[in-house]
């Protein structure tokens, strides 16, 4: 893969953006990882400073091929409604298909009316389980599913429920706030498998584990609707309810790993915090001696976490193996 193309894996990063990374002479993942957030806006210029830490983020990611949680948060404490819907792939704002998987439940539930002219019962449906779960919040991937049941409820004239604007968490803007994930491998077709990158849930969700039997894409299934809803078609709601049901626990799947994920994340900022702070107080030192005055393996953990903040500017090594803070 050239340079350009490489850098095009970058969250963010377009293929005017890669140019000028190329221009400037940032060629590769391993030197983008390496850069501070002030540099790449320099180099960029339209870009957030939030924006290119994320950047950054991802390029360690795919270079180290494990995760980089690059703004510390705790997990949301409440309970969540994880929600998925189906409707038609224009306009959008007929949900005849919503999946859901409550707090404390062990199967996903589908609310299922094919008859656009009772939408209005399934908003009631999902008003009421809403409604039996009052700390909860409601959780989708992206903003597909809020914007749907909005133009839905004016479509038919009525007020969307209050928990669509005051309890709603958008699960997609959520982790790539604070989480890079590496490149996953795929599948694309039987017998051939590529590295992709991405932020969209089936990929974030084999990450983590979680595999899908469901060849149906949501354009698909919404080209589906459509021709039911407009023209009659038949179409095998048997399948989409599988598709729909799968939606729903790679959510559930992404949701069960994020704590271990933010806790080793939380775990490691402390470490580098108390190996730099010991560092600027006592160094010059070796790995040896920051290990055994901070009772932290030597070889597995310190060394590895020497270099790696040494890549990134941190700490540099001075003579006999030693070093300092800068």
């Amino acid at each position: 893969m050239g340079d350009h193309q490489e850098l095009c894996l970058l969250d963010g990063i377009a293929d005017n953006s890669a140019r000028r990374l190329v221009e400037a002479g940032i060629t590769g993942l391993e030197q983008v990882g390496v850069l501070l957030p002030e540099q790449l806006v320099e180099v960029l210029e339209n870009v957030a400073l939030s924006d290119a830490r994320r950047v950054i983020a991802h390029a360690r990611a795919i270079s180290s091929g494990t995760p980089v949680v690059f703004h510390s948060s705790e997990w949301v404490p409440t309970p969540l409604i994880l929600l998925d819907l189906e409707t038609s792939d224009a306009p959008a704002d007929d949900p005849w298909l919503i999946g859901f998987l409550a707090p404390g439940a062990e199967e996903v539930h589908q609310l299922v009316q094919l008859d656009p002219l009772l939408h209005g019962e399934q908003i009631d449906r999902l008003d009421a389980v809403v409604t039996e779960h009052p700390d909860a919040l409601v959780a989708s991937w992206g903003s597909f599913d809020r914007t749907a049941l909005r133009k839905t409820c004016a479509r038919l004239g009525t007020p969307a429920p209050e928990w669509v604007d005051r309890r709603w968490l958008d699960l997609y803007h959520w982790f790539r706030k604070q989480v890079a994930l590496p490149a996953v491998d795929v599948e694309l077709v039987p017998g051939f498998r590529t590295r992709q990158t991405g932020m969209k849930i089936d990929l974030v969700a084999t990450f983590f584990g979680f595999e899908r039997a469901s060849p149906l894409s949501g354009g698909a299934v919404g080209m589906q609707y459509r021709g039911h809803r407009d023209l009659g078609l038949g179409f095998d709601v048997d399948a989409v309810l599988s598709y729909n049901r799968e939606d729903v626990l790679a959510l559930d799947a992404v949701v069960r790993e994020l704590p271990e994920l933010l806790g080793a994340a939380a775990h490691r900022e402390s470490m580098v915090e108390r190996v730099v702070n010991h560092l600027d107080e006592h160094g010059p030192l070796t790995s040896s001696e920051v290990a055994e005055a901070l009772c932290l393996p030597r070889n597995g953990v310190v060394f590895p976490l020497l270099v790696e903040l040494g890549e990134l500017g941190c700490v540099r090594r001075v003579g006999s193996g030693r070093w300092i803070v800068g």
